[in-house]
């Protein structure tokens, strides 16, 4: 267990070190325009997949990575970042999770949409 949890918080020590580079602005927030600026680099790209984040372009790995909202913070990339690594790595695994967050997004949606309804007495 020990070493487990060794090899956890050093590679939540290399996820964070790869977000701080990624951050150029320091805002906090890693935009779409400073990815696809830090994604240019064979070498990030490089490693990058050795730590198990790799996608077929940088557009869809920054969807997989951004919860929607245009920007990855820090814990959105860490977290997810996780979630990508392991055993369940194959490109169809991350389109799934993509696929996924669309369909949320929508139920999320419908849900309000009914509750409007609901509350105009239509439904």
């Amino acid at each position: 267990q020990a070493a487990a949890d060794d090899a956890d918080k050093q590679m939540k020590r290399r996820l964070t070190k790869v977000f701080t580079a990624a951050d150029t602005s320091g805002d906090g927030k890693i935009t779409r325009d400073e990815f696809d600026s830090f994604l240019n680099e064979s070498r990030v790209r490089t490693y990058l997949e050795k730590l198990g984040l790799e996608a077929d372009s940088p557009e869809e790995l920054f969807k997989l990575l951004d919860d929607g909202n245009g920007a990855i913070t820090q814990d959105d990339f860490l977290e997810r970042a996780a979630k990508m690594k392991g055993a369940a790595k194959s490109q169809d695994m991350k389109s799934i999770m993509y696929d996924l967050k669309g369909v949320h997004g929508t139920l999320k949606s419908m849900q309000q949409e009914l509750a409007t309804l609901q509350k105009q007495n239509l439904c």
